[in-house]
């Protein structure tokens, strides 16, 4: 076999897998033409991805469970898993460019199984039909770490920055080019939606990502975050205490709506009270909104203020809006 993607290589691996073959990483790296640690590092990928159901006796391979897509996969995410299929077929992406049909057609399928039993209302991700060939230069500068100048269009309003591109990231259902932007020398996180670039360009200049920035990228939790970096490698953050009330508590024990959300205490009257860790107090500002107003705000003050001021407006404006029949 030639050489093949690692992308290629793991959805070999884990359709085998799915089979309940015995695989040899020596063999491996002989078929894919690609060393024996190689193989080793997909392997370690499969099973971060799909959790702890390998076993590695001496080189050999196999899975506890036969069937990945049944045991391992929830409902969700093998939804999320079809959109992102589905894209990247339209877009000829890395994702699917190189599966053989035969294996795009028994993940598909086995994908579909789960429609019959599950209705998603919202769409996991936007539809880019006409503009594969983006994505593919989106993944070219991200790979090779090339900067690039971003023609952007927002609101109707077009404007062109040079910028470092270190992912592609799925967010709130969007999808954003992340980025690191400098002005006067100093670093920022720029978040880019995708759907309103209108082209990308190569500088000709290449970049050393910053292993910093790259965590800040692997880490932060809303489109609002802010990149301010510490001497000693962490980033400055901010807690933000909430108390909600116990007509809604129940929503936020089964869910966490941000990564650092954590619930400290449940109050005599059924309240609960619930922090998070956030980079900026704008990251909050939507999630508040949402529950207003079932949420207290014991600190910070600013956070207060912003909801205050939103509030105040919004009476304003609706007390102006004449009564319609």
């Amino acid at each position: 076999m030639s050489k093949a993607s690692s992308m290629n290589r793991v959805s070999i691996i884990v359709a085998r897998l799915n089979e309940g073959k015995r695989l040899s990483t020596a063999s491996l790296a002989v078929e894919f033409e690609t060393s024996d640690r190689t193989i080793r590092r997909d392997i370690a990928l499969i099973k971060e991805v799909f959790g702890d159901f390998l076993i590695n006796d001496n080189g050999t391979i196999y899975a506890i469970k036969r069937d990945i897509l049944d045991d391992v996969l929830t409902p969700d995410e093998l939804s999320l898993l079809k959109g992102a299929l589905g894209l990247a077929e339209r877009g000829g992406l890395s994702l699917t460019k190189k599966m053989e049909k035969k294996e795009r057609e028994k993940l598909t399928g086995k994908i579909s199984e789960y429609e019959k039993l599950y209705t998603f209302k919202t769409r996991p991700f936007e539809e880019f039909n006409n503009r594969p060939e983006l994505f593919r230069e989106l993944e070219r500068a991200v790979k090779f770490h090339q900067e690039i100048r971003i023609d952007y269009l927002r609101d109707g309003e077009a404007s062109v920055f040079v910028a470092r591109p270190y992912s592609i990231v799925f967010l709130n259902e969007n999808f954003y080019l992340a980025s690191e932007l400098f002005h006067e020398g100093i670093p920022s996180l720029l978040l880019s939606r995708v759907a309103m670039i209108q082209s990308i360009e190569p500088t000709g200049e290449l970049f050393r990502p910053d292993p910093l920035f790259m965590k800040f990228v692997e880490n932060f939790q809303t489109s609002w975050a802010k990149y301010y970096p510490k001497a000693d490698g962490t980033f400055d953050t901010r807690e933000v205490k909430l108390q909600i009330s116990a007509e809604v508590a129940r929503y936020f024990k089964l869910k966490k709506f941000m990564p650092s959300q954590k619930v400290l205490s449940t109050l005599e009257n059924g309240d609960i009270v619930v922090t998070f860790s956030v980079t900026s107090v704008w990251e909050m500002v939507p999630l508040c909104r949402q529950w207003l107003p079932h949420i207290e705000v014991h600190y910070p003050k600013s956070l207060r203020e912003i909801l205050l001021r939103e509030a105040q407006a919004a009476v304003e404006k609706l007390s102006k809006q004449p009564t319609r029949t």
